[in-house]
């Protein structure tokens, strides 16, 4: 028995799967498991198949193992040592005054590409030149391997006990997220579409005219003509996405979420629980509503429990884009043949412009929710919706959502400043078109909300609220169409966690009182560590 475990081969397989559920482990606070899934199997199946590939040429069980664990292990490793390299080098002020070595240039990613495909064609020239039958190497690289994988089933286990009191938030709003019962009766025949669209980062007019010479009156006078009622003085209720449309959703302040969990967390899913089930949604359901989702590829957005679900054919998600970045296959996406991780996400866009009154044809009454990540960076549309690729962007090339000085970090703020300039001319563009064609093939008036879950982050530091510009930050887009253009309970300085409580009470006779119009700041890697900003970003 012993002899015959010491002739298995299992890490070719297990050193496929480590970098997959590492990845999965070390976002867990983010990510549900079915994101992870299909990446899991694609992987398993490509190892599988390369091994049978290697050992069919190779003729030698040990040595095309070896030979496809080295293949893996630098695959998956490529773009972490790349960024292991950039980090020395620029804290070391080796290659301070040269920084576009360490960022997105095509001919750079190709040399360092070069570089690693000699390394690992060493590797191979000498396990096959080897006269050993690596018998040794074999049965370390198997000890290796599953060394790794307890590693991360440890991790799995840590963040899991770590993760229990969330879960009991999780299955208490599952449970007893109530509802503000109606104070009349509302008839469904008469029951409009909703729209719900976010535009992601989308700033209030005075701020796109301060900090970035941009004058939307086109876009609002439009609004306007069509009987929109715009809030010129809105701002969101928090600064980040899954704080900003857990609390809209559900109409309240998450006051109630961080007694449970602790400001101190970082975990993040039970935003996602909070949107996956949220009160809007439920309340609507019980008048016979339809809930239609485009698809984000942000995970908490990611609405699994929507009755219609709308995305491209083909797309990646956060998790498969993350994994994707950690290997050299962004610069072979960059050939003239194949779509890169830039390309999906001009899609994904461009499908839910063209897509959105597609719901008109859903029967019955529909809740329709739009989560559009533009004009948020990755700036992927020139102000004519032409393709853009900026060096400076991306480190070696990878693909990423990073805002505020994430981005402004390796791009600059004059970088930031221009390409959101042109990516939200074109968004607005577009806007009306879609805007347009629900309109007019709507058989009823529909409501409509355009509203931006935060604004945006040219001089937004994640880790310092005094070294950002809240104004910035805070003030958003907001603007409503009421098919009967009764805005008497609306106002100029609106914020989101009342929008649902003015739509039901108008339409669905509810008696939601409405809240105090706050906002909070919180740095991302303490989402729930909530700073009271309201003074300081009110007109």
């Amino acid at each position: 028995m012993i002899e015959r475990m010491k002739r298995s081969i299992i890490h070719p397989f297990l050193l496929a799967l480590f970098p997959v559920l590492s990845l999965f482990v070390r976002n867990a606070e983010q990510l549900a498991f079915r994101e992870a899934i299909g990446t899991v199997i694609a992987v398993s199946i490509f190892a599988v198949s390369l091994w049978l590939l290697v050992g069919y040429v190779v003729k030698n069980r040990n040595k095309s193992a070896i030979i496809v664990s080295a293949s893996l292990v630098s695959f998956f490793s490529y773009g972490h040592v790349l960024l292991v390299l950039a980090a020395v080098l620029y804290r070391t002020q080796i290659l301070r005054e040269a920084s576009l070595l360490l960022l997105a240039s095509k001919s750079v990613s190709l040399a360092y590409l070069v570089a690693w495909c000699v390394l690992l064609g060493a590797v191979f020239y000498l396990t096959m030149k080897t006269a050993s039958d690596l018998c040794l190497i074999t049965q370390f690289l198997n000890i290796l391997s599953v060394s790794v994988i307890v590693a991360v089933a440890a991790n799995w286990c840590y963040v899991r006990a770590r993760a229990d009191e969330v879960s009991v938030y999780i299955d208490s709003w599952q449970k007893n997220a109530h509802l503000e019962k109606p104070t009349n009766s509302v008839t469904p025949g008469s029951l409009p579409d909703i729209y719900y669209i976010i535009l992601d980062g989308y700033a209030r007019a005075d701020i796109l005219k301060e900090m970035y010479q941009v004058d939307n009156s086109e876009l609002l006078s439009y609004l306007t003509e069509k009987g929109f009622y715009v809030a010129n003085e809105s701002r969101a209720n928090y600064c980040q996405t899954g704080l900003s449309l857990a609390s809209s959703l559900n109409l309240t302040y998450l006051d109630g979420l961080v007694s449970q969990i602790g400001n101190g967390s970082s975990n993040r899913l039970p935003l996602a629980v909070m949107i996956e089930n949220n009160r809007v949604v439920r309340h609507l359901r019980d008048y016979g509503y339809t809930m239609a989702v485009f698809s984000t590829g942000y995970s908490i957005t990611e609405i699994a429990s929507a009755d219609v679900r709308m995305s491209p054919c083909w797309s990646l998600n956060a998790f498969q884009n993350k994994l994707i970045n950690a290997t050299p296959l962004p610069v072979f996406l960059e050939l003239p043949f194949l779509k890169t991780q830039r390309d999906f996400h001009r899609e994904r866009i461009l499908y839910t412009l063209d897509h959105l009154a597609d719901a008109t044809e859903i029967d019955g009454p529909t809740f329709v929710f739009a989560h559009i990540v533009a004009p948020h960076p990755p700036f992927v549309f020139g102000a004519h919706g032409e393709h853009v690729q900026l060096d400076r962007e991306y480190a070696f090339g990878m693909f990423t959502l990073a805002d505020g000085s994430h981005f402004t970090a390796i791009a600059g703020k004059d970088e930031y400043v221009r390409s959101y300039r042109n990516q939200l001319a074109f968004i607005s563009a577009r806007l009306q078109i879609a805007i347009e064609e629900i309109l007019s093939r709507s058989p009823e008036p529909p409501i409509i909300i355009i509203q931006a879950d935060h604004g945006p982050g040219s001089m937004l530091d994640w880790q310092s609220a005094q070294d950002s510009s809240l104004p910035e930050r805070m003030s958003i887009l907001n603007a409503y169409h009421f098919p009967d253009q009764d805005y008497g309970a609306l106002y100029q300085g609106i914020t989101p966690v009342n929008t649902f409580r003015v739509l039901l009470n108008g339409y669905f006779g509810t008696g939601y009182e409405i809240l105090e119009d706050k906002s909070y700041f919180s740095l991302i890697d303490r989402p729930y560590s909530f700073i009271d900003v309201t003074d300081k970003v009110t007109k």
